[in-house]
């Protein structure tokens, strides 16, 4: 994450799921190695997240999912497949 997002004193982390207490104790202290001035750290879930994390903090999000990798992966291979059958580039 950006050092610009230096002064978080409310940092929100959301996944798919509850995390179990002990890997909330971890991710809330990477949190405060990050965000030295973190005065809370706050955990949700939400199903929007396909097996994910997000972190929000001073008006920036942070995110990882297996949907948003799958869509990723999906847009490289489309742009993979143009360059080799020659589609895109003019030919």
């Amino acid at each position: 994450m950006s050092r610009a997002v230096e002064h978080a004193e409310v940092v929100t982390v959301f996944t798919a799921f509850d995390l179990p207490d002990g890997a909330r104790r971890q991710v809330e202290a990477a949190v405060r190695d990050e965000f030295s001035d973190a005065s809370e750290v706050q955990f949700h879930s939400s199903q929007d997240l396909i097996c994910g994390i997000e972190l929000r903090a001073g008006g920036y999000k942070l995110a990882w999912s297996v949907d948003e990798y799958l869509d990723a992966l999906s847009e490289g291979l489309s742009q993979a497949l143009s360059v080799e059958t020659g589609e895109g580039n003019g030919d």
